[in-house]
């Protein structure tokens, strides 16, 4: 086998069925990961010399058909580290839940065909009149499972046919149509991205014992946020390639990383921040109402 000097297999290598059973379907290049046939042009069934022109055969189709993106609001966590019986979902923020923050960005992303929200069996009442109020687009709630892995794929189920799926920490109440539709666009060119931000401490790994063993290179170390938006066939292959080995993760990047497909970093906002802690409420509070006057509004009080 003659390998192109751009891609680790030749789509015709039987190797890559490790990845994707689908050979029409996909091919893979070192530099760029995974791609979908469909957007990219695939030099199929032929053997690529390292220095044939046909080595060029990733350039960017242009698909006359619009892409469909679906998100899915993560909103199935028990609230534990903000401390009382309610979803920090439903905790007021300027005045209103969480959680409608959240609805009000994705209902502004023109990008976006649908929302689906995976919550709690116990805050399925109290979400319904948020939906109604915040989201005009079609939407649906389904019932979380019992790790995040769980309850993401509850959420696609739901989603039906897509081309991309756009997943999100419902308790990040401050992002923004314009984030939004930055980082899926990342993913039409590259696949799977998601948006994050460089760390501005420094980091140390620790043992068991609570001893620094390393200080990595911060320039390297990024934050990583959410929306995470993935190419659905490539989130549904990775998806059963970890249920194959047992596996569950709590990041949707590092499945897309296990199944061995590349992330793209699209850069994001400090100010996307995850609501987790009482004291994460408080810094929402002052940030959202930073950007209110920013605009012009007015800091919200009611």
């Amino acid at each position: 086998m003659t390998y192109c000097k751009h891609c680790r297999y030749c789509v015709t290598d039987d190797r890559a069925t490790d990845y994707r059973r689908d050979l029409e379907r996909y091919v893979f290049c070192s530099r760029k990961g995974p791609f979908f046939s469909r957007n990219y042009r695939v030099h199929e069934g032929t053997r690529i010399l390292p220095d044939d022109p046909a080595c060029e055969a990733f350039e960017p189709l242009t698909d006359k058909r619009q892409a469909t993106f679906a998100a899915i609001l993560v909103a199935a966590g028990n609230s534990t580290r903000m401390g009382g019986s309610v979803s920090k979902l439903l905790l007021p923020l300027a005045g209103e839940p969480v959680l409608a923050h959240t609805l009000r960005a994705f209902d502004a992303c023109k990008r976006l065909d649908r929302v689906v929200i995976v919550a709690r069996e116990e805050d399925r009442e109290s979400f319904i009149p948020l939906l109604v109020r915040y989201c005009h687009k079609p939407y649906c709630l389904v019932c979380g499972g019992k790790t995040r892995q769980e309850s993401v794929i509850n959420g696609i189920e739901a989603a039906g046919e897509t081309d991309y799926y756009v997943i999100h920490d419902g308790a990040r109440p401050l992002i923004t149509p314009e984030r939004i539709d930055d980082v899926c666009e990342d993913a039409v060119r590259w696949g799977a991205a998601t948006l994050a931000v460089p760390v501005k401490d420094t980091c140390k790994l620790a043992d068991e014992n609570g001893f620094v063993t390393a200080t990595p290179d911060r320039s390297a170390l990024w934050a990583v946020q959410t929306p995470q938006v993935f190419e659905s066939n490539l989130y549904r292959a990775a998806l059963e390639k970890s249920r194959a080995a047992g596996l569950d993760f709590t990041d949707d990047c590092q499945l897309i990383e296990y199944a061995g497909g590349n992330v793209h970093l699209c850069r994001g906002g400090y100010e996307n921040m995850k609501i987790t802690t009482p004291e994460d409420l408080i810094q929402a509070q002052a940030l959202l109402s930073g950007r209110n006057e920013e605009n012009g509004e007015g800091a919200c009080t009611k």
